[in-house]
């Protein structure tokens, strides 16, 4: 069944409005910029509230191949969610 009275048209119709929406949501670079910056400002509020103790751990989990292990500790530790935890492992030699 079609609505438009052709499956093309209707097709067609789904593409226009698909491409509209995307232009009516889409941000900016400089919005995207001011996001990144702000994310890492936090990544880095958050690295600076790791006990020396979980640092340790961490180190250790990581020396030992256990890159889940140390996420799931920074997540257990200081209560944030998975991306955040799992950019700050990956950084965590950087």
């Amino acid at each position: 069944m079609s609505i438009l009275g052709s499956p093309w048209l209707d097709l067609f119709a789904a593409a226009i409005i698909g491409f509209a929406l995307g232009r009516l949501t889409a941000k900016s670079s400089e919005q995207r910029d001011r996001e990144q910056k702000s994310y890492e400002a936090r990544l880095r509020q958050l690295r600076s509230r790791i006990s020396p103790e979980t640092q340790e751990a961490i180190r250790t989990l990581l020396r030992n191949g256990k890159k889940i292990e140390a996420i799931k500790r920074l997540r257990n530790d200081l209560g944030t969610g998975l991306k955040e935890s799992k950019d700050l492992v990956e950084a965590w030699d950087q």
